[in-house]
């Protein structure tokens, strides 16, 4: 299968999260995602990127939950690495949390105070404390953030089923 026809099936098949997705469709249909991702957020298109993004997470949703399922698993399977990706997001916003609130611990609010002022105050306090704010992931969640990435491309990289499966027959043996 082509690109175009990849493509094409994945736009065909838009919600359908029932049936198979062979690995072509599948990684076409995915390079075009990331790779529209990647254009508008180097162009910075604002909004329109947020909108186009949400426009393709569904039919890319359902094709990775079509291609867990030639793999012979439960679409649901993926769910778990994703889980330890959100996971390791929380871990690194925990680890920055707590020099955040010992910062505002030590702003000195007063109401006539402007918000470049404040600015000012905030910087002056992470500047004295030595505070990377450059660096929000730490080892620890990019090591929980690099396993999950792993075990989701390992699950989406498996061969497909050969003849049918429970969900259905095998999208490579079918003609055309």
């Amino acid at each position: 299968m082509g690109p175009t026809n990849a493509i094409k099936t994945c736009i065909d098949k838009f919600i359908a999260f029932s049936g198979r997705a062979s690995r072509p469709e599948f990684w076409w249909f995915a390079a075009l995602f990331i790779a529209i991702n990647v254009f508008l957020n180097l162009f910075d298109i604002g909004g329109l990127g947020t909108l186009i993004w949400l426009a393709f997470l569904v039919p890319f949703l359902a094709v990775i939950w079509r291609r867990m399922h030639d793999a012979g698993n439960t679409g649901a399977l993926i769910l778990l690495p994703m889980l330890i990706m959100i996971a390791s997001i929380y871990v690194a916003l925990f680890q920055i949390s707590g020099p955040v609130m010992a910062q505002l611990a030590q702003l000195e609010i007063n109401p006539d105070m402007s918000l470049r002022e404040l600015q000012a105050q905030q910087q002056d306090i992470i500047t004295a404390a030595g505070i990377d704010q450059r660096k929000p992931f730490t080892p620890p969640s990019l090591f929980v953030l690099a396993i999950g990435a792993i075990w989701m491309i390992y699950l989406l990289a498996r061969p497909s089923q050969p003849h049918e499966n429970i969900y259905g027959p095998n999208p490579n043996e079918v003609p055309s």
